[in-house]
């Protein structure tokens, strides 16, 4: 993380230099299901360093002991690198905590739509919420208002019991703000997905839309980026 920055070719402390360059890293546009391209999130991939890469057990001893437990215990954990058996028949590398970011920029537009949100009970004489959010702001924070959603795991074919997803972490480095673009955590939605993985036993494509006249696992994928 300490030199993330200088790898981005970014400075932290200056926003107007968190416009990726295209021609220097691997971007991609997140996927959004709205034509207004002003608030959508550019995605900078950075390439995974090999000599950067820390065993989970030394970098969340903690964490890992959790995974472990929800998991049935550390057989189930990858603790080398292995191939995994038919259909996979592809290596899996160990448990490591590694530098391969994604980076999603903050955006100026949505950063100013969030100021505004917030000036705008001063301007009409709102009162208060227990939250101290504004109802402008609240409105913003509602995930039925999203419109730039996207789905981890662009990478593989997933089924049931794909074990590249069988259990996912969300590690955070630092607080994350009110309005600063958390992830969402909805259990509600866990057995909808599973009932739909379920009853497609041949396996969905990365954005869970049904494969059709496959013989195996795919393993190649037009990433977009």
């Amino acid at each position: 993380m300490s030199d993330m920055w200088e790898r981005l070719g970014m400075d932290e402390k200056d926003k107007s230099t968190w416009e990726p360059d295209r021609g220097k890293w691997t971007t991609s546009l997140m996927s959004s299901t709205s034509n207004d391209s002003t608030n959508s999130r550019i995605l900078v991939h950075l390439l995974r360093r090999e000599d950067h890469a820390i065993p989970f057990r030394d970098f969340a001893p903690k964490a890992r002991a959790a995974i472990c437990e929800l998991s049935g215990g550390e057989q189930h954990i990858l603790m080398e690198d292995k191939v995994m058996p038919p259909p996979m028949d592809e290596p899996v590398p160990q448990a490591v905590m590694n530098d391969s970011f994604i980076v999603a920029p903050g955006i100026a537009s949505l950063e100013k739509q969030w100021k505004e949100a917030g000036q705008h009970a001063h301007d009409v004489g709102e009162t208060a919420r227990p939250d101290g959010l504004t109802s402008a702001q609240a409105k913003l924070l509602d995930p039925h208002a999203g419109n730039n959603y996207h789905i981890d795991g662009d990478f593989f074919h997933h089924f049931l019991d794909s074990p590249e997803q069988g259990l996912l972490p969300i590690v955070l480095f630092s607080d994350v703000k009110v309005g600063g673009g958390g992830t969402y955590i909805v259990p509600a939605a866990i057995p909808i997905m599973a009932k739909h993985l379920y009853s497609h036993s041949q396996g969905v494509m990365p954005d869970m839309s049904v494969v059709k006249d496959v013989a195996g696992p795919i393993k190649e994928f037009d990433h977009g980026f």
